[in-house]
C-alpha cells in the first residue's frame, strides 16, 4: 500500500508538471510544506508518520522512472521525499518533463574520461544512495541525543543503525560494481575508436540539450569525415530527444502478455493482442522523434538525416562488395525462413546491388549452439564461438574493413540511447578477445581486434520486404538499431502494434526496443 503521504506528494508533483514544462522546483516545495504533517503516534490524521506502512522501490522506481533507490526505502518522512525529489529535479533540464527519458539520466558535471567509464545510469544511483547515507546518519545522531524523544521514533535506534550501515554497504557494492564495471580498451583495437566516437557524440548530444559549449575531446585517430557525421548524428538525436511523442501503451505489460518464443506472424494471436493493448490514434512520424510508452520508457529512437552521404556511400560500397554472399544467401525452402526467402526479395532497378541476407560476426554460435555468459571455459567444455563464413579469408577482412565507419556511427548512438547496452558490449568484445587470444584462435582475435561495432552480429539486408514479425530471443529491454542507405522509392516502416508509420528514407538510424 501507498502512504497517503507520499501519494499526495506525487500528486503535487505531477500537477506541476502537467501544468508547466518549465517546472518551477520552489513553487512544487512550497505546495508539498502546505500538507499537514504529525510525527506523534498517539494522532491518526492523513500524514501520521509513525503508522506509515512500509513501502519497497519498485512502485518507486516505475512511478519515478530515474530514481533508484536498492531494497527497501525506510518509513519515511516527509522531509525525506523532498529530499530526494529535489535531487531528482535538479539533474532535468529545465526543458524536459521528469519520468520521459529513463535511460538519458543527468551524471555529474565531469564525467570521468578514461575508456569504459561507468555509465550515467550508475553515476545517478550513487548521489541518491549517498544522500539516503546522510538523512539515516543525521536521523540516528538526533535521536541519540534526545532519549525523551524515544517515544515518537519511527522505529529503535537498532533499526535504523541497522538502516545505516546497509545504505552504507550500498554505497560500497556500487563503488566495487563500477570498478568492474571499468572496460580496458587495448589503445590498438579498432573498438578504441568507437570509444572515442561514443564519447564525442555523447558530450555533443548533451551539450545541445543543455545548451553549454562542447568541451574539448581526444579525437584519436577519428577522421575529419567521420568527426562530421559523428556531430550530424548527436543533432539529430538532439532534435528528437527534444519532440516525444507519448504513447498510452505500457510496454512492460505488454511484453509480459506475450507467449514465450512468440513470433509474431500468427494473425489470430495479433489480433488478440491488438484488442488487448489497442493504439489510441495512427501516427505518420517524419520527423526526428523519440516514442514514449506510458511508463516513461523509451522504446523509439526515430533519426532520419542522421547518416551523411559520406557514410552512405561506404554502406552502399560495401553492399556491393558482398554480391556473391548475397546471391547464395537466398533460399526457395519453407517460406517460414522467410528472412531469406526468394519471396521477399526484389531486384534493384539498376541491378548493381543484389537482393540478399547475410549476417557478419567475428564471434558467434553456430544455429542451436546458443551460450550464455562470458567464456570463462575451455573450448572442449563447449563455449566455442566462431568466426561467421562471410568474415574467413581475404574476403572478409575486406569486408570488415569496409564497414568499419559505418558501425562506429551506429555504436556511437548507442551511447547516448542505451549506456547500459553499450558498455555490456564494449566489455563483451574485450573479453572475448582475451578468450580468444588465451586459446591461440588466431584468426577469431584479428577480427575482434579490427572489429568496431558494440554489437556481436551485423546483418545486411538488400531489397527485402519484411514482413509483421518479433524477435523472440531478443530481451524486451535491449534496443536493435537499423540503418538504410541507397536510391529506393518511398518505404514504410509499420510498428502496427504501437499505431505508428515511420517514414523509412535512405540515411536514416532507427532504434526500438525489441
Amino acid at each position: 500500500m501507498i502512504p497517503q503521504l507520499l501519494k499526495d506528494v506525487l500528486s503535487i508533483m505531477i500537477a506541476h508538471t502537467l501544468a508547466d514544462w518549465r517546472l518551477d522546483v520552489n513553487a512544487i516545495f512550497q505546495d508539498i510544506w502546505a500538507l499537514r504533517l504529525s510525527a506523534d503516534s498517539k494522532k491518526f490524521d492523513d500524514y501520521d508518520i509513525a503508522h506509515m506502512p512500509d513501502y519497497f522501490n519498485d512502485w518507486w522506481k516505475e512511478s519515478l522512472g530515474c530514481c533508484r533507490v536498492s531494497d527497501m526505502l525506510p518509513k519515511s518522512c516527509v522531509q525525506d521525499v523532498m529530499d530526494l525529489v529535489r535531487w531528482h529535479f535538479s539533474q532535468l533540464p529545465d526543458h524536459v518533463r521528469t519520468g520521459l527519458l529513463p535511460y538519458i539520466v543527468q551524471g555529474p558535471d565531469e564525467l570521468p574520461d578514461t575508456p569504459g567509464s561507468t555509465s550515467c545510469v550508475q553515476w545517478h544511483r550513487t548521489p541518491i544512495g549517498r544522500e539516503l547515507v546522510d538523512m539515516l546518519q543525521i536521523r540516528m545522531m538526533n535521536l541519540r541525543r534526545s532519549s525523551d524523544q524515544l517515544a515518537g521514533l519511527v522505529g529503535p535506534i537498532d533499526e535504523i543503525t541497522k538502516a545505516v550501515s546497509s545504505s552504507q554497504a550500498l554505497i560500497d557494492q556500487l563503488n566495487i560494481d563500477d570498478s568492474q564495471a571499468m572496460v580496458t580498451i587495448p589503445l590498438d583495437w579498432a573498438l578504441y575508436q568507437t570509444y572515442l566516437a561514443g564519447e564525442l557524440v555523447h558530450e555533443i548530444f548533451t551539450s545541445t540539450i543543455l545548451h553549454r559549449p562542447v568541451k574539448d575531446m581526444d579525437l584519436g585517430l577519428l577522421d575529419i569525415d567521420t568527426c562530421i557525421a559523428l556531430e550530424q548524428l548527436a543533432n539529430v538525436m538532439a532534435t528528437a530527444y527534444s519532440n516525444p511523442v507519448h504513447l498510452k501503451i505500457d510496454m512492460v505489460r505488454y511484453n509480459d502478455a506475450l507467449d514465450k518464443d512468440e513470433s509474431g506472424r500468427s494473425e489470430k494471436r495479433e489480433e488478440i493482442l491488438f484488442n488487448k493493448f489497442p493504439p489510441e490514434k495512427d501516427r505518420f512520424l517524419t520527423t526526428p522523434s523519440v516514442v514514449i510508452d506510458s511508463g516513461g520508457r523509451i522504446i523509439v529512437w526515430y533519426l532520419p538525416g542522421a547518416l551523411t552521404a559520406m557514410i552512405m556511400n561506404d554502406i552502399h560500397g560495401a553492399t556491393h562488395s558482398m554480391s556473391g554472399l548475397m546471391k547464395h544467401s537466398i533460399t526457395t525452402g519453407k517460406i517460414s525462413q522467410w528472412r531469406t526467402h526468394r519471396s521477399n526479395f526484389h531486384p534493384s532497378p539498376d541491378g548493381i546491388i543484389t537482393p540478399g541476407c547475410i549476417n557478419i560476426s567475428p564471434a558467434w554460435f553456430q544455429q542451436e549452439r546458443e551460450k550464455h555468459g562470458f567464456p570463462n571455459l575451455d573450448p572442449e567444455d563447449g563455449f566455442s564461438p566462431e568466426v561467421s563464413a562471410a568474415l574467413k579469408g581475404d574476403a572478409g577482412r575486406n569486408i570488415m574493413a569496409s564497414l568499419q565507419r559505418s558501425s562506429i556511427i551506429v555504436s556511437a548512438a548507442l551511447r547516448v540511447i542505451h549506456p547500459d547496452l553499450y558498455w555490456a558490449g564494449m566489455e563483451t568484445q574485450v573479453r572475448l578477445g582475451k578468450w580468444a587470444a588465451q586459446y591461440q584462435l588466431d584468426d577469431m582475435h584479428h577480427h575482434l581486434q579490427c572489429w568496431t561495432s558494440i554489437f556481436n552480429v551485423v546483418s545486411i539486408i538488400c531489397n527485402r520486404r519484411t514482413p509483421p514479425h518479433r524477435d523472440p530471443k531478443c530481451r524486451p529491454a535491449a534496443f536493435d538499431i537499423m540503418t538504410t542507405a541507397g536510391v529506393y522509392q518511398p518505404v514504410i516502416m509499420d510498428f502496427m502494434n504501437l499505431g505508428i508509420k515511420f517514414l523509412y528514407d535512405s540515411g536514416l538510424i532507427l532504434a526500438s526496443s525489441c
